[in-house]
C-alpha cells in the first residue's frame, strides 16, 4: 500500500487510495496526530510508514469471480490456442465432471482450497464413472486434474488467485498397463476366419503397420504412392463430440513413410477398384471423398463404429478379446519376435522417443536377455585363452 503526507488544519494526514462498497476509487485521510507546526515532518513520515504497513484495504462486498463463469470464459479463450481435438477433450472434462462437482460447492474460484480439490479427486476415484457409478482409473483422474490445474494456472497468471490449489494435491500414481496382443499365428487365423469381410483389409493393414485408429481411418489416396510403392501417414480422423479430420498427425514423429508391402499393394489396388465400381453403382448419391477405407456409398467409417464392430467380429469368430488399439501392440510384438530392436519399433510405430517404446514394449525383449547373457558368459570365461592383451570381445 502506498500513500502520501498532506497537511490539514495544521496536522499531518496520510492519504491513501482505496475503494468503497461499490468498488469505486476513493481517498482515505488518516490522521497521524503529528502537528505540522515546527520541524515534525520526519516524525510524520515515520508514523505514515507504520500506518501503511498495517493498513488493510477495504474488501467489504468485494465482487468475487464465479467459478462456473470463469471456467466457461477460460474454455472460450483457450479454444483459439489449441487443436479442436484438445478443445473437445477439455470441454468434455469441464461439462461432465469439473463444473457439476464445483458448482455444488457454491464457491468462487478464490475460495476453492486444496481440500476441495482433494475431495474432487476422491470423488472421481470412488464413483466418477457416470454410467456405472464405479471409480475412474488413475489415468482418467490424472487427465481431469490436468485440465483443472490449467484453469487455476490461468487464474494465477491473471492474479485472480495467488496459488494453484491443484499443485498442492498429490495425484494418483500412474498405473502400468500391460497390453494384450495377438501373435502372428492368431492374426493369420483371424484373417482366414474373416474371409471376404470388408473389415479384413482394415484389420490386416493395421496389424502390418501398427497404425493408430485415427491413422488408419485418415489414410487418403495422396498417402498411397503406387509408383514408388510407399505408404505415408500424414492425415488423421478423431472423434470426441464430433468427427474431426486433420491434415496432420499426433506428433512430428508420427508422420512417417512405410514401404508398400506386397499384400498391402493388393489391398490398396482392390480398394481403388471397389471405389470406382461403387461410384458408378451409387451415381449421384455416392459420397465423394479421398479416404481409402469407407462404406460402399463412400461414407467414411466413424471411429467409434470401427471399435464397436471390431469387438463384434472377435466374438463372432471366437477370437480372444482385445481392443482395436491392441493390434498396434500386436504389430510391435511380432516385430520384436522377428528380431527387431526397440529403435526399429520406435520408428515403425512413430513414437516420439525411445523411452515411450521401452516403457510399453521393453518387457517383450526380456526373452532375448538369456541369449545375450549366455554370450557374455562364454566370452568372459573364454577370455583367458587369449591372454591379457585382448582388447575386444565378440558377443554375437
Amino acid at each position: 500500500m502506498t500513500g502520501s503526507l498532506h497537511v490539514k488544519k495544521n496536522n499531518y494526514y496520510v492519504v491513501v487510495n482505496d475503494t468503497n462498497d461499490d468498488g469505486k476509487r476513493v481517498q482515505k485521510w488518516i490522521p497521524t496526530h503529528v502537528s505540522a507546526l515546527g520541524h515534525n515532518k520526519r516524525e510524520a513520515q515515520r508514523v505514515m510508514n507504520e500506518i501503511l504497513a498495517n493498513y488493510v484495504p477495504h474488501v467489504k462486498n468485494k465482487k468475487k469471480n464465479d467459478f462456473h463463469g470463469y471456467v466457461e470464459k477460460w474454455l472460450e479463450n483457450v479454444r483459439h490456442t489449441i487443436e479442436e481435438t484438445s478443445y473437445q477433450g477439455y470441454a468434455c472434462a469441464v461439462s461432465v465432471q469439473i463444473l457439476p462437482f464445483f458448482d455444488a460447492l457454491d464457491k468462487s474460484i478464490e475460495e476453492i482450497t486444496p481440500d476441495d480439490v482433494q475431495a474432487f479427486m476422491n470423488h472421481l476415484l470412488k464413483c466418477g464413472n457416470k454410467k456405472t457409478g464405479n471409480g475412474l482409473s488413475a489415468k482418467s483422474v490424472r487427465n481431469y486434474m490436468t485440465v483443472l490445474s490449467q484453469i487455476f494456472d490461468d487464474a494465477v497468471r491473471k492474479r485472480v488467485v495467488t496459488e494453484n490449489p491443484v499443485k498442492l494435491v498429490r495425484k494418483p500414481k500412474k498405473e502400468r498397463y500391460d497390453a494384450s496382443f495377438y501373435t502372428g499365428r492368431q492374426i493369420n487365423e483371424f484373417m482366414t476366419a474373416l474371409g471376404n469381410d470388408p473389415f479384413r483389409d482394415l484389420i490386416l493393414i493395421t496389424s502390418l503397420y501398427g497404425l493408430r485408429r485415427s491413422e488408419l481411418l485418415g489414410l487418403k489416396w495422396d498417402s498411397i504412392n503406387m509408383d514408388n510403392e510407399t505408404v505415408t501417414i500424414k492425415h488423421t480422423v478423431c472423434r470426441f463430440n464430433t468427427v474431426i479430420e486433420k491434415d496432420n498427425t499426433k506428433t512430428k514423429s508420427s508422420y512417417r513413410t512405410y514401404p508398400m508391402l506386397p499384400i498391402a499393394k493388393e489391398i490398396f489396388t482392390k480398394a481403388k477398384r471397389d471405389e470406382d465400381n461403387n461410384r458408378r453403382l451409387y451415381g449421384d448419391s455416392y459420397i465423394e471423398n479421398d479416404y481409402v477405407f469407407k462404406r460402399e456409398n463412400g461414407q467414411p467409417y466413424p471411429p467409434d463404429y470401427l471399435t464397436r464392430h471390431f469387438g463384434v467380429l472377435l466374438k463372432r469368430y471366437g477370437m480372444p478379446k482385445i481392443r482395436f488399439h491392441d493390434l498396434r501392440h500386436s504389430c510391435a510384438s511380432i516385430m520384436i519376435n522377428s528380431g527387431a530392436n526397440l529403435k526399429d519399433v520406435q520408428g515403425w510405430l512413430g513414437h516420439s522417443d525411445i523411452q515411450t517404446t521401452g516403457n510399453i514394449y521393453g518387457h517383450l525383449t526380456a526373452g532375448r536377455y538369456d541369449a545375450i547373457g549366455a554370450a557374455m558368459e562364454s566370452n568372459i570365461l573364454n577370455a583367458n585363452k587369449y591372454g591379457d592383451d585382448q582388447t575386444s570381445l565378440s558377443l554375437f
